[in-house]
């Protein structure tokens, strides 16, 4: 995404709750206008409780669900190719 000239960061939690609502807020805080939240279910279950943790960050992004095939891991391609096309229907 990078070499797309998108800037894009990664937070990968060493546990899903409770959020660390102080780094999601320092990485959103220094720039960042999208937050993509990649899961592997359907539901977007840890999209709602990262929409909630954001209220606590000055700034303000999207939030975007990206949902990948439940059971698989997804490639680093058809992560590249999901995260992408929902950034740039973001914007």
């Amino acid at each position: 995404l990078r070499r797309d000239n998108i800037n894009v960061g990664l937070l990968r939690p060493k546990v899903l709750w409770p959020i660390d609502e102080e780094a999601l807020c320092r990485i959103i805080d220094s720039g960042y206008d999208t937050v993509a939240v990649v899961e592997m279910n359907i539901y977007g279950q840890y999209e709602v409780a990262v929409r909630a943790s954001i209220s606590a960050c000055r700034s303000k992004p999207k939030v975007k669900f990206v949902s990948v095939t439940p059971g698989f891991y997804p490639s680093p391609t058809e992560l590249y190719v999901s995260v992408k096309r929902v950034i740039e229907f973001a914007e």
